[in-house]
């Protein structure tokens, strides 16, 4: 060892290398000197590990050289987008964080004509290259669907059998050894890809095994107990403690003796104080536990797989081991994208391009897209997709508060989210054709795709355009810690039954998947033509769009199709990826971000403006949450189809789809309307009212979930005597359920006021309390008129003595004003029909 330390201080002394370098030379040589040890001699321990530490340190130069390339390569790259972008900079820098919505306006047109590749069409987006490079990772981690088997209600859900094989252990678990051999392969391949991006990993710094903590459970136990069951884990060899906070230093890189890269005896406890400090208060960037700091070091064999089951299921991710595994590779997705946009140091960089922009390109967005391309958007977006404040795991004001507020949120979104299949499903479908029609692409091909249910499943995974998401891993409905029950988990449990019930969750995963394959099954018939045989609308709106030249579409339709079993071509991804990855990612991205006009698919930008940077678990970020819930489904039209409407194309264009949006979106809010009032026992609206149509329109066009509150809003209460459409729509549902019971609150008063007509202000505070818990009781659009009628009503007649006041009221809200009275009267225990 000394003659490596004095290697390395006279390479140190002469200038080689820097001081930082011979410490992190040095450090590589002790920690490998250490495992060698355990197998071989002094001597050659020490030369192994003096030729291993010079591997490593020859790999980390050359990573260093990878990074400032990428880094240089990914600020031109930022400088031309952001200072040739003729609609300003600050718009260009929130289409390098999501998706850019105006592709298709005027302004590109000329640019497009001159440098088709330029990076504004060809760069792409953090958000997407995260979506793709995360569906990627977790079909390798799928092991060929083996995961399943882990899934919340599988045969090992609990994970730990997977954790064990990860670290080496035989736990004669077939399916566990499979997907840890998938997670191996899938982390290998995670950190290749951040390499490449010239992402620089600390030495101690890897992604094997995530380490999830918890601020709330660490400060549930006091010091004595932390460090009594670290030690523990300590002595048994399971874990090892980094200390980071002493490295070696110019005056004792020659001592033989000096502190080692592992903490010593007499810096343990010091460390580990420090360490559950920053896991109860949330230390901040200089945590043990971020990727600069990272303290404990969980060895392979069974006392580390021990050592990390047990840490973690007392201070860290508690039973949500798939969960924390999901949620890992979604954060190496992420921090990839990152990397490949932003460069080796996004922070900076972004903050460098917000300054270029102000400087260069300071032309401002169109008044009416100012909102979605504002500095605001552009960071609150940032923000979201980097981690920072209230946007990931672990950024939360208090942890309890977070969990029940979601908690809550669920439980009245399932409330309000009953009759969803009777929104998204008819407003989806006007989309097809509108969307599809801007493309160039035939509407019956998608919605044989979305019907075609597990062909297309299969295929989108053979094609490597799906991946599962965090809801398959929910393993915790009861516990997350074994000494403390889940209630927040068991109010998620129930909601997420019911959407599930109403068969929304299955229309969703069906037309995502079937808009996306069907893109790629009409491109791939359309590969016996040339570039400018095709379609104009495809050549010019779609592919154009994205920079694809007839270079580009040759290289394409030159790639054996993929052949399905019933004979359907599609894109070979795969095989185009072996061929031009660059190409294939822009294919992906183009037809990813062009299904989100078909279907309801919030982009980071979107989630982002409407959390505007709340944290969970405060009050204020609670509340922001509860008032903008389902709220991103009007910013996503807004961003998408009304912005092809005002911008993209020219005035007579513009005209022509302003015309089909508006005509689609009101046949979707027609039907939307009808089939709603019929589910509700009432007989269908009168379309003479030309209300009616307003309504329709914003049902069906950007108003979503949402549009009969906004509808009440415009035009007053006149369809059904709703309580506080003011507080459900701008405090969301927790609003709404806020404003009934305010109401019932103040319901005896009420009681006691009569109207201009003679008429009770206040139908009584039994029937408002009745319908509140009608209201907020969740259901399926199929039951609910059954469960009404049968139970609620009948309870009603029993314990409110004004109910007959109440039933004759509810009929008169049905028939004034376009309504058309009920087919099944509240109180009645049958139809009329069928008495």
């Amino acid at each position: 060892m000394a003659n490596v330390a004095e290697c390395l201080g006279k390479l140190v002394a002469a200038r080689a290398i820097s001081q930082a370098v011979g410490d992190e030379a040095m450090n590589m040589f002790q920690r490998s000197q250490e495992q060698y040890s355990k197998q071989m001699g002094p001597a050659s321990s020490d030369a192994a590990a003096a030729l291993q530490a010079a591997k490593e340190l020859r790999e980390r130069a050359a990573d260093k050289q990878l990074a400032i390339a990428h880094g240089v390569k990914a600020w031109r790259a930022t400088e031309r987008r952001v200072i040739e972008d003729p609609r300003g900079g600050m718009l260009q820098i929130n289409a390098m964080n999501s998706k850019d919505t105006l592709l298709g306006v005027p302004a590109l047109n000329e640019l497009r004509r001159k440098d088709p590749h330029h990076p504004i069409f060809t760069g792409g987006n953090v958000d997407e290259i995260a979506k793709q490079t995360r569906n990627h990772l977790y079909n390798i981690f799928r092991a060929n669907g083996e995961l399943d088997k882990f899934k919340a209600g599988g045969p090992f859900a609990d994970g730990k059998d997977l954790i064990r094989e990860v670290k080496g252990v035989d736990t004669g678990n077939k399916a566990a050894r499979a997907v840890a051999l998938g997670w191996k392969d899938m982390v290998e391949q995670g950190e290749r890809l951040a390499h490449q991006v010239g992402r620089q990993f600390e030495t101690n710094e890897h992604w094997d095994t995530p380490q999830g903590w918890t601020s709330r459970r660490a400060a549930k136990f006091s010091e004595d107990e932390f460090l009594k069951d670290t030690h523990g884990w300590l002595d048994s060899g399971g874990l090892k403690l980094i200390d980071k906070e002493t490295p070696p230093s110019a005056a004792n890189l020659f001592a033989p003796a000096r502190p080692g890269f592992y903490a010593t005896p007499a810096r343990t406890d010091d460390i580990l104080k420090k360490a559950r400090a920053d896991i109860a208060y949330e230390g901040g960037a200089d945590s043990p536990f971020s990727k600069e700091m990272r303290t404990f070091e969980f060895q392979q064999g069974e006392a580390g797989a021990k050592a990390w089951i047990e840490m973690q299921a007392k201070y860290g991710t508690g039973n949500e081991i798939m969960s924390m595994l999901d949620q890992h590779i979604d954060h190496m997705a992420k921090e990839i994208a990152l990397h490949k946009i932003w460069g080796p140091n996004p922070r900076a960089a972004f903050e460098a391009a917000i300054r270029l922009a102000k400087e260069k390109n300071p032309i401002q967005a169109p008044a009416a897209t100012r909102f979605f391309h504002s500095e605001s958007a552009a960071r609150y977006t940032f923000d979201a997709l980097a981690g920072n404040r209230g946007s990931s795991v672990g950024n939360v004001g208090n942890e309890f508060w977070g969990r029940f507020g979601a908690g809550v949120r669920a439980v009245l979104g399932a409330a309000t989210l009953r009759n969803l299949p009777v929104s998204i499903i008819p407003s989806d479908s006007a989309m097809v054709f509108v969307a599809a029609h801007h493309d160039g692409m035939a509407p019956m091909d998608i919605f044989k795709h979305i019907f075609w249910g597990d062909m297309t499943r299969q295929e989108a995974a053979h094609l490597q355009i799906a991946a599962h998401s965090y809801t398959d891993f929910v393993q915790n409905k009861y516990r997350r810690y074994e000494d403390e029950l889940n209630v927040s988990g068991m109010a998620r449990a129930v909601p997420n039954f019911v959407v599930r019930a109403t068969g929304a969750n299955k229309w969703t995963e069906n037309i995502r998947l079937g808009s996306q394959l069907s893109y790629f099954h009409q491109l791939a018939d359309m590969a016996d033509r040339p570039f400018d045989k095709l379609d104009p609308a495809i050549r010019d709106n779609l592919l154009g769009q994205y920079g694809f030249t007839a270079e580009d579409w040759d290289k394409i339709r030159n790639v054996a199709p993929h052949v399905a079993p019933n004979g359907a071509h599609y894109v070979n991804l795969p095989e185009l990826n072996n061929v031009d990855r660059d190409l294939n990612e822009r294919l992906q991205r183009m037809v990813s971000e062009r299904s989100s006009y078909i279907a309801h698919q919030p982009d980071a930008r979107t989630r982002a403006i409407a959390m505007g940077g709340a944290q969970p678990g405060t009050i204020g970020g609670e509340a922001r949450m509860a008032a903008v819930q389902y709220k991103q489904f009007g910013l996503e039209r807004m961003s998408t189809h009304l912005m092809r409407v005002l911008y993209e194309g020219s005035g007579s264009d513009r005209v022509k789809r302003g015309l089909a949006f508006t005509l689609a979106s009101l046949g979707a809010g027609v039907v939307s309307l009808q089939t709603a009032e019929i589910l509700a026992g009432k007989n269908p609206h009168n379309m003479d009212d030309p209300k009616f149509w307003v309504r329709a329109f914003v049902k069906g066009g950007a108003g979503g979930v949402y549009s009969d509150m906004l509808a009440d809003l415009i035009m007053g209460d006149q369809y059904g005597g709703r309580s506080g459409p003011a507080f459900g729509f701008f405090g969301g549902a927790a609003g709404g359920l806020a404003g009934d019971i305010a109401k019932s609150a103040w319901s005896p008063f009420r009681h006691e006021i009569f109207d201009q007509e003679g008429n009770r202000t206040s139908q009584g505070p039994g029937n408002e309390i009745f319908s509140s818990l009608r209201r907020w009781s969740p259901n399926t659009w199929y039951t609910k008129l059954a469960v009404d009628r049968l139970l609620w009503d009948q309870l009603q007649t029993l314990l409110d003595p004004h109910y007959r006041e109440s039933f004759r009221r509810a009929e008169q809200y049905a028939s004034r004003r376009g309504g058309g009275g009920y087919w099944w009267a509240p109180g009645e225990a049958t139809p009329p029909a069928l008495q």
